[in-house]
């Protein structure tokens, strides 16, 4: 089975999904050829990989469908929208559309296409529905401080640039981050970035403080086309069991937790790794 990702980036991967329709399709007759000719063994051995195909160019669609109706939200709740992104959002309309109709490879096409153009004009775009990147967020505490520092770092998985975007400064809940946002330049294919931006407890009380510095969390998020995936590192620092608390990662506009991670018992020294389910809004 192929393992490329039909939703390369750029369009010199666009051929990708005709190679993996041809492929399938070659084995189908390939099934039908050896059934004809009385060779049950080898019709087998292809039908299995063809089925694998199957599956996997299945979950690709319902990827991509889950991808344009997110492109197509995002683009609705914009206010006076420019060309490009006029253009984008009919392209977008053209690929449900594709879609519906059974033309995966026209809608495959027309959602790069929005994305190529919201990329190349700069605007109003949201790289976690256009974008392929590795997001991690990290809080540190400094030594004898009372305010910790917003580790934040950016690899850019894709085969275009990732262009610039101002992002909501991560901060935890009951967390004041200074600055408020953070201005993301552009990230070449392969390009990695780090930054940093301080942060305090709100209010008088360090009670926050006193349990960030017990617990380290890290953050990490898979963004990959509008599709997210959220996992996060917690440690227990002290000496003692830490009981009944909640993982509330902060995510992206446009996206929502289905439920919040419940540890129950994280025991002194003691690391877990929990992945956060994501739906699209």
């Amino acid at each position: 089975m192929m393992g490329n990702n039909p939703f390369g980036d750029s369009g010199k991967e666009g051929d990708a999904s005709s190679r993996f329709l041809e492929q399938l399709t070659q084995r189908s007759v390939r099934v039908r050829h050896f059934l004809w000719n009385h060779r049950p063994f080898k019709a087998r051995k292809d039908l299995r990989e063809a089925n694998r195909d199957a599956e996997f160019l299945e979950k690709q669609v319902v990827r991509l469908h889950r991808s344009l109706l997110a492109l197509e939200q995002h683009l609705s709740s914009l206010d006076e929208l420019t060309e490009e992104e006029r253009r984008a959002m009919g392209m977008v309309t053209d690929g449900l559309i594709d879609l519906d109709q059974g033309d995966w490879e026209s809608a495959l096409d027309s959602f790069r296409s929005a994305i190529s153009d919201l990329s190349e004009s700069g605007g109003r775009i949201n790289p976690f529905l256009v974008g392929r990147f590795f997001l991690t967020v990290e809080a540190r505490w400094p030594p004898e401080m009372e305010h910790g520092l917003l580790l934040i770092s950016i690899e850019n998985l894709g085969t275009n640039a990732l262009p610039s975007f101002r992002m909501a400064a991560p901060a935890p809940m009951g967390w004041i981050a200074e600055p408020k946002g953070a201005e993301v330049p552009t990230i070449p294919p392969g390009g990695f970035i780090e930054m940093g931006i301080k942060i305090h407890p709100s209010g008088t009380i360090s009670e926050n403080l006193v349990l960030a510095k017990k617990v380290s969390i890290v953050t990490g998020y898979l963004a990959d086309m509008g599709d997210l995936t959220v996992s996060t590192r917690v440690e227990n620092r002290t000496l003692k069991s830490l009981e009944g608390f909640v993982i509330d990662a902060w995510l992206p506009r446009g996206f929502a937790a289905r439920r919040l991670p419940f540890v129950q018992n994280l025991a002194p020294g003691e690391v877990i790794h929990i992945d956060t389910e994501i739906d699209a809004r």
